[in-house]
């Protein structure tokens, strides 16, 4: 048994906790990540027989071998985790918030440029007219994509879609407002049953055919960057885009999604009107 932690208790049994109290406020894909992370931790740590007998060199060791990614990801999970093990009174101090995070690139924030959106459209109009709101909501309110499979037509109401606790990712609600374009895309392409209301894999498909003409752009999340973009660029404000994207702070729009992009563009991007 540990002689810092006020209950000794096994890491697994510790992680299990934990995982039961966000089954509540987390989607499932991210449970399964933090199981994952949590699973792989305990598989290092062979040795360790309670939570509380682990230091920060312990851990440090446990991460030692993963790639500055994985293991800034994993610091994440861990110091959300025996943050929760200390208010438990399984351990003392949270060791893995005082870990310093690699230094790894910087995540690539490709956006699309006012005449690949434009293009991009046009095409969908043409071949794949059903695919319209779910591009002109991605483009033009930067709504998530697992979100945005959720949007029926009594979200859009009054000017703005509402992102309710049904819908959001972080069961934290959100009003984003309806630009003028995104009107009358919505006005031309109704969503009385939903944004994209047939299958993930046909979706899947037809994003792929759109965009496979950005050759050497990352087009995941391409959308939400670029309205996180153009809607700063547009607005200067970010806590503003910050909180139209969902993201209790500025911090997030800063160092994951918003883009540089020429000034100016956030006016021409937002004028993309069928």
């Amino acid at each position: 048994a540990s002689k810092h932690a006020t209950t000794p208790i096994s890491f697994s049994d510790a992680a299990g906790k934990w995982i039961d109290t966000k089954r509540v406020s987390l989607r499932e894909v991210t449970l399964r990540w933090y199981e994952r992370a949590l699973e792989a931790f305990d598989r290092a740590i062979p040795d360790v027989e309670s939570v509380g007998d682990l230091d920060a060199r312990r851990i440090e060791k446990a991460l030692a071998d993963l790639k500055p990614s994985v293991r800034n990801a994993q610091l994440r999970v861990l110091s959300a985790f025996f943050g929760w093990a200390v208010k438990s009174g399984y351990a003392v101090v949270n060791h893995a918030e005082s870990i310093e995070k690699s230094r790894s690139a910087k995540p690539r924030r490709d956006v699309l440029t006012v005449e690949e959106a434009t293009a991009i459209l046009a095409n969908a109009q043409e071949a794949y007219p059903e695919a319209v709101p779910y591009l002109a909501v991605g483009m033009f309110a930067g709504i998530r994509p697992h979100e945005m499979r959720k949007l029926k037509a009594e979200h859009f109401k009054n000017g703005y879609i509402y992102i309710g606790t049904d819908v959001a990712k972080t069961s934290s609600e959100r009003t984003v407002p309806i630009r003028p374009n995104l009107a009358a895309w919505i006005e031309k392409y109704p969503v009385p049953d939903g944004v994209y209301p047939k299958a993930s894999i046909t979706l899947t498909r037809t994003l792929r055919k759109l965009f496979g003409s950005l050759q050497g752009k990352d087009v995941k999340d391409i959308m939400r960057h670029s309205y996180a973009s153009y809607a700063y660029e547009q607005s200067g404000d970010a806590a503003k885009t910050a909180s139209e994207l969902g993201h209790v702070d500025t911090s997030m729009l800063f160092r994951h999604y918003r883009g540089v992009v020429p000034p100016g563009s956030g006016t021409r991007f937002f004028a993309i009107f069928p």
